[in-house]
């Protein structure tokens, strides 16, 4: 199963990070994604590594999930799901924006650019996809790469 595999490897790359930071990692396969989606396998990894990657390095205790199940017609939707701080509603409006990033202040370390979201955006979006969040204050963060049935152009 292509999917599964793709996410079992970027658990197996971010494990030791999230060992360190005492959080768990898990990998949920629902019964409904897909076996496998055509995509360019190399980019929808280096996505779904951004996201978990970021997901490992901002909660404070308890982990992060990552979770493929179907969406749309045929296509995959992979969840990272994180119990970090979580984001207000002005944060989340400002993350696909390049350049901007949160301030340490506003619950997160300092470091980074401000491009690793707007990039993973724009990656998806040459995949056919997208890249989405969800997320309350204080009750973590879902971010969705959605990937379609059939690959971009």
């Amino acid at each position: 199963r292509f999917v599964a595999e793709r996410l079992g490897g970027v658990a197996r790359t971010l494990a030791p990070l999230a060992h360190a930071r005492g959080l768990s990692l898990a990998v949920e396969v629902r019964d409904d994604a897909p076996a496998t989606v055509a995509t360019d396998a190399t980019l929808a990894r280096q996505v779904l590594l951004d996201l978990a990657g970021n997901a490992v390095r901002h909660p404070r205790r308890g982990g992060v999930r990552l979770v493929a199940r179907a969406h749309g017609d045929g296509g995959a939707a992979l969840d990272v799901v994180d119990t970090g701080p979580g984001l207000t509603d002005a944060q989340r409006a400002r993350l696909f924006t390049p350049w901007d990033r949160l301030a340490p202040d506003e619950q997160l370390p300092a470091g980074g650019t401000g491009l690793g979201l707007a990039t993973a955006r724009a990656a998806a979006a040459r995949l056919g996809g997208d890249v989405a969040a969800e997320s309350a204050h204080g009750a973590g963060s879902t971010f969705t790469l959605t990937l379609p049935s059939r690959p971009a152009g």
